[in-house]
C-alpha cells in the first residue's frame, strides 16, 4: 500500500487497511505491487484561514483547510498562481468573510465563508464554500472526515445577511479550521484581524 508524503491533515491518523475505496481514494492513498515514483505536489500557503494551503495536484488545483478533505478549485484558476520556490515560500493574502448561525430551528450550526484570493497573474478568484463541523479525534480515527460544498457567493451574501440579522455571526465565530483558530466571524484580511498561519 502507497500513502503520499503530503496527505492531507484529516487523513494522516486512518488505519487504510481496513478504510473503504472512497476514502482511499480521496487521501491518495493506493494498492501497488511497486513504486515507481512519488507524486508530491506543489503548495502556497493562505494567509487566511489558519492552516489553509492550494496545492497542484495534477493539472488543477485544490485547497485545503485544516479538519476537512480537499476540494477542487474552479478550473478558470489553472495557471494563474505561481509555484516556483520563491513563491511557495510567500503566503498568498487573500481576504475571508466567515459566518456562522443556527437556521429555521436547526440544532445543527451552518457555516459558510467566502475567500477573495489574489492571482499572481493578476486579478482575483472568489470562492463560497459551505464548511461541515470538524471531526473529533475519535471521528478521525474511524475514518470520517470534514468536507466543503462549493456555494454561488450570491447565495453566501443572503445567507451571511440572514446570520447578521440574527445577530449570532459577528464576533462569536470560530474559524472553518475549528475551535483551535482565532479567526472571528465577519471580514477578515491580515494577521490583525483574523489568524494568518
Amino acid at each position: 500500500m502507497y500513502a503520499p508524503e503530503d496527505m492531507p491533515d484529516i487523513c494522516q491518523d486512518i488505519d487504510f487497511n481496513s478504510a473503504g475505496a472512497d476514502l482511499k481514494a480521496e487521501c491518495g492513498v493506493q494498492t501497488r505491487n511497486y513504486m515507481a515514483y512519488r507524486n508530491i505536489p506543489v503548495h502556497r500557503n493562505l494567509l487566511l484561514p489558519k492552516g489553509a494551503n492550494i496545492v497542484r495536484k495534477g493539472k488543477g488545483l485544490e485547497l485545503r483547510l485544516a479538519g476537512t478533505l480537499p476540494i477542487g478549485l474552479p478550473p478558470e484558476m489553472d495557471g494563474k498562481i505561481l509555484f516556483d520556490e520563491k513563491m511557495r515560500r510567500t503566503f498568498i493574502k487573500n481576504k475571508m468573510d466567515y459566518a456562522e448561525f443556527f437556521r429555521d430551528g436547526s440544532s445543527q450550526r451552518l457555516r459558510i465563508m467566502r475567500l477573495e484570493i489574489p492571482l499572481d497573474a493578476g486579478g482575483l478568484q472568489t470562492v463560497c464554500y459551505s464548511v461541515g463541523n470538524p471531526p473529533t479525534t475519535a471521528q478521525r480515527k474511524a475514518g470520517y472526515a470534514g468536507r466543503l460544498e462549493s456555494m454561488e457567493c450570491a447565495d453566501f451574501g443572503k445567507l451571511k445577511a440572514l446570520a447578521e440579522a440574527q445577530g449570532g455571526s459577528e464576533g462569536e465565530a470560530v474559524s472553518p479550521a475549528g475551535p483551535d483558530s482565532s479567526a472571528t466571524g465577519g471580514s477578515v484580511s491580515g494577521p490583525g484581524k483574523g489568524a494568518g498561519p
